[in-house]
């Protein structure tokens, strides 16, 4: 068929092709027919235009609040975290830990966590050893992390400062953006004239509400982590050399005696019909061979 009859041949059917163009739109989601029918949507957003923190997923929503850069900030926001672990000599765990109280006091930090355990080591006597984590003013980190390396013996040290600028401003902004939007829902209820749309309007602003107090809780979290630092402490006093040395027990030896019977004995029945039947070919050998040498020098 040529291009000229081809032509002729959708002139004769463009009513059909019309038909095929109209159903595809419609099947691409690009038509919008909503405005033929009078509902919310007339002067509400849609369900597709909500907060995209509140429509989003969990693993998508956490995206909005990922580090950035912020390079046109300043005045940079940064999170301190130490670790801290050190030894004392035995029997002088209790002074020690005194001390470390009386540095938390003075600085006006705070303890939230407090771990202690001491082990019996039976006739070598008990030691004892602790875990502690501390919030201290930002102000006063350097000081206070001096004041409690001189507790006893440094085994080590680490810390650690992250930039959160970048993740705070984020927040900022969508906490704008969503501000922005419960006021917009907060107009159309007034405009609204069905009940059936402010009861669609009300349940919005309630969840746009919720999204805006979440959003105020994470800068509240991120300013206290700039705030305050965090410094964990382990404290442990020091044990003796040998206090890990202790003769083997008799259950022990007892145990490794029929352990070392009971390999030997599955060895032993694993071997012997390989040791039966070497045995076999040997005795006939000699049987067979034997009795020929007998009969050559016969």
């Amino acid at each position: 068929m040529t291009v000229k009859e081809q032509l002729l041949k959708l002139k004769e059917n463009w009513l059909l092709v019309l038909v095929v163009l109209v159903v595809l739109y419609l099947m691409s989601g690009s038509g919008d027919f909503d405005g033929a029918v009078p509902s919310l949507s007339s002067y509400a957003p849609s369900m597709a235009v909500r907060s995209s923190y509140e429509a989003a997923p969990s693993y998508a929503r956490s995206s909005l609040y990922d580090r950035g850069f912020a390079p046109e900030v300043k005045d940079r926001l940064i999170s301190k975290t130490a670790r801290l672990s050190s030894e004392v000599e035995k029997g002088s765990f209790s002074s020690a830990e005194s001390q470390l109280k009386s540095i938390i006091k003075s600085s006006e930090s705070y303890l939230l966590n407090e771990d202690v355990d001491t082990y019996n080591s039976g006739e070598r006597g008990e030691y004892t050893s602790a875990s502690y984590e501390i919030k201290v003013q930002s102000a006063k980190y350097d000081a206070v992390v001096q004041q409690l390396k001189g507790i006893g013996k440094v085994l080590s040290f680490n810390e650690n400062a992250e930039d959160i600028t970048g993740t705070y401003i984020n927040i900022k902004v969508e906490l704008d953006t969503e501000r922005k939007r419960l006021l917009r829902y907060e107009q159309m209820y007034a405009e609204a004239k069905k009940m059936e749309d402010k009861i669609d309007l009300n349940d919005r602003m309630f969840n746009q509400e919720r999204t805006i107090a979440n959003l105020l809780d994470s800068m509240d979290r991120l300013g206290k982590q700039v705030t305050y630092s965090t410094i964990r402490v382990s404290l442990a006093e020091k044990k003796s050399a040998y206090a890990d040395i202790a003769f083997v027990e008799l259950s022990m030896l007892a145990e490794a005696l029929i352990g070392s019977l009971n390999t030997f004995l599955v060895l032993a029945v694993a071997a012997l019909p390989w040791v039966l039947g070497i045995g076999l070919v040997v005795w006939l050998y000699r049987k067979l061979f034997g009795q020929k040498n007998k009969v050559k020098k016969a």
